[in-house]
């Protein structure tokens, strides 16, 4: 696995169509609730009392290494305009660190009153969409970044904070401690974001370059 500190935010990521078909789209599911996250790695956890609403469209199960053709292609049925994004958001990667696959893809609601903890991810790099249309710079909501030790969690140092911006994608390695931030008091609507866990395709020329070029 490479692991580097490369680190990337691009705006107006989709189409203003595209944009607000998604953010429609996201409103319709059924959401799950009582989807907790534990301090540091994530998952279901009915002790913890910070909990959201949660959505996944994928997850690779039974120890495949990542999304099948034939999983794409049903999500391709099922979820259309979030596989929209990732398709956008595959060009992106593939541009700034080579060909990626999807381990996980997921949608997070917080309403106000509900954030997480910081935690490290599954997979080489993570990838972070703000899907909402309309949003006050004033309500924060954004997600923070740290340093520090997983095994120490008031060891942890925000180093960098990406503010929440409609249409706003963020990548950056999936190693580098994070947490989604609250809302303002003042914030009317929830915070959604869509999270996909990503893992770098080891048949991809990029790759080995990378690899070899890496010291």
């Amino acid at each position: 696995m490479i692991k580097n500190d490369k680190f990337f935010v691009f705006d107006d990521v989709l189409d203003l169509p595209e944009h607000q078909n998604l953010f429609n789209y996201l409103k319709t599911l059924r959401w799950t609730s009582e989807w907790s996250s534990s301090t540091h790695t994530g998952g279901l956890n009915r002790e913890d009392p910070i909990w959201h609403w949660n959505y996944s469209f994928f997850q690779v199960r039974g120890g495949m290494p990542a999304i099948t053709p034939e999983e794409y292609q049903k999500l391709s049925v099922d979820h259309p305009a979030v596989i929209a994004l990732w398709e956008k958001v595959s060009e992106i990667i593939k541009q700034h660190l080579g060909k990626f696959n999807i381990l996980r893809l997921y949608s997070n609601c917080n309403p106000y009153g509900n954030s997480g903890y910081p935690h490290i991810d599954d997979g080489d790099y993570t990838m972070v969409y703000y899907p909402c249309v309309k949003w006050d710079s004033t309500w924060e909501g954004g997600t923070c970044f740290y340093e520090g030790t997983q095994d120490k969690e008031n060891e942890y140092d925000a180093i960098r904070y990406v503010s929440y911006k409609p249409n706003r994608l963020i990548i950056f390695p999936a190693h580098v401690p994070h947490r989604g931030m609250p809302v303002d008091r003042r914030c009317y609507v929830p915070r959604y974001v869509i999270a996909m866990k990503l893992q770098r395709d080891v048949n991809d020329p990029e790759y080995m370059k990378q690899y070899y070029n890496k010291g």
